[in-house]
């Protein structure tokens, strides 16, 4: 089997590691770079780091290895019909199965961890500057088993069509179903929520929050109140000039108080832990459904 493996996958194998070894080098230098700006303090040059270019990078990443590996891994297998040369050799199709899926998916993870693990290193200054905010779905742990649901669900697609192009091709919708995971622990946990009545310091700006749910107006009765309709109220006229209003002014005016509804960055973990316990328990129900088709299905 370890043979079979390296013949097929040497040259998917050499291409992760030189797109490991590239994102090192990169992630090393750009670290640095952060360290010695906040060394300096000159943070106005943390505008030409660009963080968010590497958050999308590590999902791109984890799109693009879900892709190319799991759904053609068995689906060519299964279309060529060479299976079955390995189920006659005193080899049970679990046995099988297994043995490919454990080699080919370790080695994916294995260097996606250590990519995660150099990630974390680059983000560190940032989470202590900002916070976890935008980066909850790349530092942490959480990514990794995102990739194996990838992996796994990209892998149970290809066993069911036997086709490679086709599971390919069902493996978009399916990563657009993973996407929304991201964003589910953020609605499963009730959020908080903070008010302000625009006298004195927003008490937002004092704290840390991972994912902000929304923001609205409230008059003192609790009533909600259309934000476009009372930005507009507060701009004024004078000929066919608009005067640039004071806002602040307006809304105390008006008695209006600012609800924000938000995540603080004291759940951070707690939604690694909830986004990580969905992304475990799906990939092992994938695993099991594909063994039981390959097992009873496949012939």
């Amino acid at each position: 089997m370890n043979k079979f493996v390296y013949t097929k996958f040497r040259h998917l194998g050499l291409t992760v590691i030189l797109i490991l070894i590239a994102s090192a080098a990169f992630l090393i230098k750009n670290g640095l770079y952060i360290r010695s700006i906040i060394a300096r303090q000159e943070m106005f040059l943390m505008g030409t780091v660009h963080p968010e270019r590497f958050y999308l990078f590590f999902h791109f990443l984890i799109f693009l290895i879900g892709l190319f590996i799991a759904p053609p891994l068995i689906s060519q297998e299964l279309s060529s019909g060479t299976f079955r040369l390995a189920w006659t050799q005193s080899m049970t199709r679990t046995e099988w199965f297994n043995g490919l899926i454990s080699r080919v998916f370790g080695f994916c993870l294995g260097c996606f961890i250590l990519l995660m693990l150099l990630f974390n290193w680059w983000a560190a200054p940032l989470v202590k500057l900002v916070g976890p905010y935008n980066v909850l779905y790349t530092f942490g742990i959480s990514p990794v088993f995102h990739l194996l649901l990838c992996l796994m669900g990209g892998l149970l697609i290809g066993v069911l069509v036997k086709r490679p192009i086709l599971a390919m091709a069902l493996y978009f919708p399916f990563f657009a179903f993973t996407v929304f995971l991201f964003f589910l622990p953020m609605h499963i946990v009730p959020p908080l929520q903070s008010q302000w009545d625009f006298k004195g310091a927003n008490p937002d700006s004092q704290t840390q929050y991972i994912y902000e749910v929304s923001k609205s107006f409230i008059d003192q009765d609790g009533k909600e109140i259309n934000q476009t309709e009372v930005l507009s109220s507060c701009v004024k006229k004078e000929g066919t000039i608009y005067v640039n209003p004071d806002f602040s002014s307006c809304f105390i005016e008006k008695g209006l108080i600012l609800v924000t509804r938000f995540q603080p960055a004291s759940r951070f973990w707690v939604f690694q832990a909830i986004d990580i316990g969905i992304c475990i328990i799906l990939s092992i129900l994938f695993y099991f459904l594909s063994v039981f088709w390959i097992k009873e299905k496949i012939s």
